[in-house]
């Protein structure tokens, strides 16, 4: 009976695991999709499916070097028969600027704040005129947008 002394030796494995799949759909265009729906900070790069609205990262297709979207699933993960969205291996054309795309984020939000300060506050305590309190002591206050942009909010 012999015994090998031979080391053994790992295979040689692919150097990357990314597939070369890309999508049959048409791909998306960064200047069609919400601002909101968008954040492309350097090497965190993602964006929420239109299909399932899922957070995806972008990855850099292996062959052609062109953006993206990664497989994913429409469901959370565990989910027993979840299935692939039809949104994977999309291609993603990044057809604005990075400077242009924060400005649209900044008026997205600025317009949206815009939005929840002007149509209605609620403050507790706060007596106006002779209108009766609201149960719990809290009464709604219609506020024109004029009067918000100071900060200050005054009986």
């Amino acid at each position: 009976m012999t015994t090998s002394t031979a080391i053994p030796t790992a295979r040689q494995r692919k150097s990357r695991t990314r597939t070369t799949n890309v999508s049959s759909k048409p791909p998306l265009l960064v200047s069609q999709l919400p601002p909101a729906r968008v954040q492309l900070t350097h090497r965190a790069e993602v964006l929420a499916c239109p299909a399932c609205d899922t957070w995806c990262p972008l990855t850099l297709d292996k062959g052609t070097k062109r953006w993206k979207v990664s497989p994913h699933h429409t469901a959370k993960a565990g989910t027993p028969g979840a299935r692939r969205c039809g949104n994977s291996n999309r291609l993603v054309v990044i057809d604005v600027t990075l400077v242009r795309l924060q400005e649209q984020q900044v008026e997205a939000s600025e317009g949206l704040a815009r939005l929840e300060l002007g149509a209605l506050v609620v403050l507790p305590g706060l007596g106006v005129g002779e209108d009766a309190p609201a149960p719990g002591g809290v009464q709604r206050v219609e506020l024109p947008v004029e009067d918000l942009g100071s900060g200050l909010i005054r009986a």
